[in-house]
């Protein structure tokens, strides 16, 4: 069992907050305050889970300017940190204009939903503010703590949320974590109006995690219209917990599927829902996770480095699949992910063939084989922890 009682979290925050003011959006308990509260001591800290704070911002919004003109700032940095930023998007305005008026003052705003922020101020975004996005835990902070890479393990059945790992319970830990998602974002912001159905929604789409999605089958299974299956994925999205991850269609064909695929934003959360407390190898179960987990830490990769890349997946009508296109300007990079100990030649050819057809530059198969290797078709087949070395070293993209 992982035990650890401090995580450094390898975000660089103060190299991006020094360029400009930040969006900083992340679901509930991934870290971000933890991580805001140890940055420059001199920052003023509002943090709108306080009443203390949000009360007297409720009542007098410009209160705001008078905080910030009393702060005591350190010589070099005139930073505010307005945690949870959507309890009060109007804020947002006011942000905007201080921001105008006085170029030395950096905002870092943070949230767990972009859903209020929409109305309230993502104009904020025009070249005034960067929008970064915060994870779960990934495998090289857990390296870097524990001096080794085979807690991957622990990452894919108890997912990377601070609390759980530290936990003593991690499973309880997932247990309170729905429930306080169901509370304070579901119940608490009246995102929708039965807790109950969108409850059931939650665990019968968990089942649709790592899959091309289906909503009339989802639907069917929430006993709910699909109209309100759809807006409750989206509902997902909007609370950072969920990500739809669109098709690849080079050829703009109908040989291709263009549904999305549905992804939970951490490994964990979607074992609690599915009931998967235990994975066994070699099953159908594992194989999901293990994409799954894959997904979460090219996912992490790319924002943690600000990359300018979007991750597709690519399935024809006929079931060919990749299940990971990275996309950037001058790249295409294929991924699969296997949970297999050894590969067989089909599957080799198959991925070069259709990767080839799409026009990849670099294939990729992770697995569970011992050692590295690249094939004469110019597929390189990783061993999970030597690709996760690779990712977090600069050596897949």
């Amino acid at each position: 069992m992982l035990r650890l009682m401090y995580i450094d979290r390898i975000f660089d925050l103060n190299a991006r907050v020094r360029r400009k003011s930040l969006l900083f959006l992340g679901p509930r308990q991934t870290g971000k305050s933890t991580l805001l509260r140890h940055f420059d001591k001199k920052t003023l800290y509002i943090d709108l889970l306080d009443p203390d704070d949000y009360l007297p911002l409720t009542r007098e919004p410009a209160r705001l300017k008078d905080l910030i003109k009393s702060h005591n700032f350190s010589v070099s940095h005139k930073t505010v940190i307005i945690d949870e930023i959507q309890k009060l998007p109007e804020l947002m305005d006011l942000v905007h204009l201080m921001i105008e008026q006085d170029k030395s003052l950096r905002f870092i705003l943070t949230g767990s939903s972009a859903r209020k922020l929409r109305k309230g101020g993502m104009n904020l975004l025009g070249g005034r503010a960067s929008l970064q996005y915060f994870f779960p835990l990934v495998s090289e902070e857990l390296r870097l703590t524990k001096g080794h890479s085979r807690l991957w393990g622990d990452l894919l059945r108890l997912g990377g949320l601070p609390s759980v790992i530290l936990s003593d319970d991690p499973w309880h830990a997932l247990k309170d974590y729905v429930g306080l998602y169901l509370r304070e974002e579901i119940q608490a912001e009246a995102l929708t109006r039965s807790l109950g159905n969108f409850s059931r929604f939650l665990q019968t789409a968990a089942i649709s995690n790592a899959e091309q999605l289906n909503y009339e089958e989802v639907a069917n299974d929430a006993q709910l219209p699909a109209r309100t299956v759809r807006d409750y994925f989206q509902v997902l999205e909007d609370t950072l917990v969920g990500c739809l991850v669109p098709p690849f269609n080079p050829k703009e064909t109908r040989k291709f599927v263009a549904t999305p695929k549905f992804y939970f934003f951490d490994t964990g959360v979607a074992n609690y829902l599915t009931g998967r407390k235990n994975l066994a190898n070699k099953t159908i179960e594992y194989g999901k996770a293990l994409e799954h987990f894959i997904f979460c830490e090219l996912r992490a990769y790319i924002g943690i480095n600000n990359l300018d890349a979007e991750i597709f997946y690519c399935r024809t009508q006929t079931g060919r699949e990749i299940d990971f296109i990275i996309k950037s300007e001058d790249k295409r990079i294929a991924i699969e992910v296997k949970s297999s100990s050894s590969l067989a030649q089909k599957v080799l050819r198959s991925m070069s063939s259709f990767a080839e057809e799409l026009g990849i530059n670099k294939k990729i198969i992770v697995c569970q084989e011992p050692r590295k290797r690249l094939t004469e078709d110019g597929v390189v087949v990783f061993p999970v922890e030597v690709f996760l070395n690779a990712l977090w070293q600069g050596g897949v993209f």
